[in-house]
């Protein structure tokens, strides 16, 4: 029996002791008639419930045969009440009988069936719910719906306007359809309603009927399941997911991971704090459980073998000796597009074009299933010339066009993933499969390139600028024109592989961070070389999944001796042997487990001796690079840390990780600590860390203090040891942000120090440089990067071959979730049926 019925069942016999207790007053008050009537309504009652109990458990039950007595006894104490006789003792055994059906039907009738339904809104969004409905179809004790129901796209006004309906036709044979016009939620009451859909009423371009909103859908069954349409990339989602009216109303919301269900309790705690909720919808931690996401079954259990394309398509990934063609599935995000306007269609005609001629490549393109509805409310500005590109695309034929609601047949036949950052790259990811992201902020290139500048240096008399991605760039009269591209080792993303370098003679030789090769440059002739450090395992230290082995290099005797940062051990490369060689092991001087980094900046100590900051203790380690032996200097305070050292006078100075500044006398041991900051100085978003000091120097007596997030540039003299606001710099600082997604990066991105100059780059992507002289700030130029028509060919074509090999791609694949190894469905299934069978 389910359990809806039951306490339908136990409501009426609620009833029925209600009503005997009435009957005995009424008789009391030799009121008989109403007793009587009474009576047969009991007997009637009863009898129903029998009936039902029999129709669902079929017949032999021992709570129907306690409900016959009853129904007996009321025969008999009617015939009495007729009669006139007394019948205290008869009431007695009645009442004592409704008590024993009312315990049997609690301990003899089980709850032990379900009705659970589904309610999809789009087809391509079933894969959220699919496997779980699978799971109860597969359940006898189950009777289970999969009842799709429509969806408005939202006039200029916010009123409903045209009705979509995804029907029987969009779902697979499998899937037995129920039309939402003949399942009634509020009769039948359902155990279980599973939804993906958590907007309600508050979506800018569609919703739902509203006969399905979530806060009406509570109110008709046992347990409301939210189950997200959409797996979160990074393990973490954005605030407004935790309060969506979905997630309120819901009984349970299904995760894909405990991390994102950390992240959902932190934004659904802070909300209900923020508006005095008292925890109206439900605790947190009971509310939302990870249990795996139903997608990642999908996608897991899906091979490209159990999916027939259409011949034309067929022809398109067929090279004429019968071999298959590379697949690139390219996907476009609608709100991406939505926002950049002109600039995303720029994009797009460059990725057509660029692909349109391959012969070795079929482009797959699969807008956002949206897509075309958001322009048509949103930007019905730009809904022709999108309507004009698709329809450009399709008729020139070159390459597959899909806008069925089956995302998983692109997964499983596809090769590559190539396009805006989505939750697709989670099931991509899942897959194993190769995941490139493309940016729309340079149009021209195919490459997930961005200006975002993290060093500039000097060399053979010229500036160079190098890029997050290893791009080389060098000033020239008209700005930054292309230079090279650094060889990145193939099994890692393009992102921060080399943290620094360092000037030898004609070489550049890069620093690795990320990456576990150094790469020389020759300047003079334009030529790499990459040489594969031998880092040893027990020395790595993992930072979300990678590793940060050094910040910058020391050139001593034919060696260059590497800072570490995530790597335990002080190493030394060999320049003419090319040998590794590990020279201190650091992992009992400092405590791994506390420490992300080891040290950033060091300086000389003498001739062969070199001192380097601690990043997360109070400590100086003292290294002879001759004999590698070692002392460990401890001052300041036991709660700081520091960012660089440097030398001024007989003092050495290191600027700390927190706001201040440290004066050391290296011979007696002596400490002043100044951290008396201007009035109104603030830090205005926390780091970790307060001054932005790669590659900082002093000039003379003054230092330059740009904060990564502060309201002022400050400047410390060496000699007073007092700091003072730069009030010229305030202009910049306060300076509107140009480019959206450079909002959170530091205010200054890189720095280089030469005579009485500091060059640095701000987050608009534009070079300045601070004359310490006259205390002016000139501006030198836009950070535009110039490409030649030929260079960028030459980069759109190896960049399509990197793809073609799964080098470099951006995300890692192959990642090993517990939760999501393909069984996620019958988990959440199972879940939740003995939630409510309880």
């Amino acid at each position: 029996m389910r359990k809806y019925h039951k306490k339908q069942l136990l409501d009426i016999v609620q009833t029925i002791k209600e009503a005997n207790i009435l009957i005995e007053r009424y008789i009391k008050n030799e009121n008989f008639d109403d007793a009587i009537k009474l009576l047969i309504d009991c007997h009637e009652g009863a009898v129903n419930v029998g009936s039902y109990i029999e129709e669902l458990e079929g017949e032999g039950t021992i709570t129907v045969t306690y409900l016959e007595e009853y129904c007996r006894l009321i025969y008999e104490i009617g015939v009495a009440i007729n009669e006139g006789k007394n019948i205290k003792k008869e009431f007695i055994i009645l009442h004592n009988q409704i008590i024993k059906v009312e315990n049997s039907m609690i301990n003899d009738i089980k709850v032990d069936k379900l009705e659970v339904v589904f309610l999809p809104y789009k087809a391509s969004m079933w894969d959220s719910l699919e496997s779980i409905y699978l799971a109860a179809k597969d359940d006898p004790q189950c009777s289970v719906y999969c009842v799709p129901i429509p969806y408005y796209e939202l006039n200029q006004d916010r009123k409903p306007g045209q009705m979509h309906y995804e029907g029987s036709d969009y779902y697979d044979d499998s899937i037995e359809i129920t039309s939402w016009q003949k399942y009634d939620i509020k009769e039948r009451h359902p155990d279980l309603i599973f939804i993906h859909y958590p907007y309600d009423d508050m979506a800018r371009n569609a919703t739902i009927h509203p006969d399905f909103y979530s806060k009406i859908l509570r109110e008709h069954c046992e347990c409301l399941v939210y189950v997200p349409y959409f797996v979160s990339p990074r393990n973490a989602v954005q605030d407004y997911n935790a309060y969506l009216p979905g997630v309120l109303y819901a009984d349970c919301v299904i995760v894909q991971s405990e991390e994102v269900r950390q992240s959902y309790i932190q934004h659904y705690n802070r909300f209900n704090k923020e508006h005095n909720l008292n925890y109206v919808f439900g605790k947190a931690e009971s509310k939302f459980i990870a249990l795996g996401s139903p997608k990642y079954d999908k996608v897991i259990n899906s091979k490209d073998a159990d999916y027939k394309l259409p011949s034309e398509w067929e022809k398109l990934i067929t090279k004429e000796n019968g071999e298959k063609k590379k697949i690139i599935l390219y996907n476009t995000h609608m709100f991406t597009w939505l926002n950049e306007g002109e600039t995303y269609f720029e994009k797009i005609r460059t990725v057509f074009e660029i692909f349109k001629n391959r012969k070795d490549v079929v482009l797959w393109w699969r807008p956002h299933p949206n897509t075309e509805l958001n322009f048509r409310t949103l930007r019905p500005d730009l809904f022709g010339k999108y309507i004009e590109t698709v329809e450009k695309y399709r008729k020139e034929g070159w390459g597959i066009y899909d806008d069925t609601p089956d995302l998983h047949r692109a997964i499983a036949c596809s090769d590559v993933y190539y396009g805006d950052g989505s939750s697709i790259t989670e099931l991509f990811r899942a897959k194993g499969k190769a995941i490139y992201y493309q940016n729309f902020n340079n149009t021209e290139l195919l490459d997930n390139f961005g200006c975002h500048i993290t060093n500039i240096f000097m060399a053979r008399g010229e500036l160079y600028a190098l890029t997050f991605n290893g791009y080389l760039f060098k000033l020239g009269d008209k700005g930054f024109k292309y230079e090279s591209k650094l060889p990145v080792s193939p099994s890692l993303p393009r992102y921060r592989n080399y943290y620094s370098q360092v000037i030898n003679d004609d070489s550049i030789i890069f620093i690795p961070h990320y990456e576990k090769q150094i790469t020389v440059y020759n300047s003079k002739t334009k030529e790499y070389g990459a040489f594969e450090l031998e880092l040893k395992d027990e020395y790595l230290t993992e930072d979300k999944g990678t590793n940060r082995n050094f910040f910058e290099g020391i050139i001593f005797k034919n060696k260059i001796y590497l800072v570490p940062c995530g790597y335990s051990s002080i190493v030394a490369f060999h320049l003419e042997t090319k040998e590794t060689e590990h020279c201190l092991d650091l992992r009992q001087l400092f405590p791994k487990n506390n420490m992300k980094s080891l040290s950033y900046g060091w300086t000389w100590l003498n001739e062969n001796t070199v001192l380097l900051a601690s990043m997360y203790t109070n400590e100086v380690l003292e290294f002879n690079l001759d004999t590698h032996e070692y002392k460990i200097h401890k001052i300041g305070r036991e709660n700081q840390s520091f960012h660089i050292i440097f030398k001024y006078g007989e003092y050495y100075f290191l600027i700390g990780r927190q706001p201040f500044i440290l004066k050391w006398n290296y011979e007696t041991g002596a400490v002043v600590i100044y951290d008396k900051m201007p009035d109104n100085f603030k830090v205005t978003q926390e780091q970790g860390w307060v001054f932005y000091v790669q590659n900082l120097r002093p000039y003379k007596n003054k230092l330059v203090l740009p904060g990564g997030f502060t309201n002022m540039v400050l400047e410390f003299d060496l000699d007073s040891c007092e700091f003072k606001k730069l009030d010229v710099f305030d202009e910049i600082i306060n300076r509107p942000i140009k480019i959206e997604s450079n909002k959170d990066h530091f205010f200054i991105t890189c720095i280089y120090m030469s005579d009485n100059f500091m060059y640095f780059v701000h987050k608009n992507e534009v070079l300045y440089r601070y004359d310490f002289i006259t205390q002016e700030i000139e501006e030198l130029c836009d950070i535009a990067p110039l490409f030649s028509t030929d260079e960028l060919k030459d980069l759109n074509d190896s960049f399509i071959s990197s793809m073609l090999k799964g080098e470099n791609t951006q995300v890692k694949s192959n990642y090993g979730d517990k939760l999501n190894y393909g069984q996620s469905g019958k988990r959440i299934y199972d879940y939740v049926k003995a939630k409510v069978l309880k």
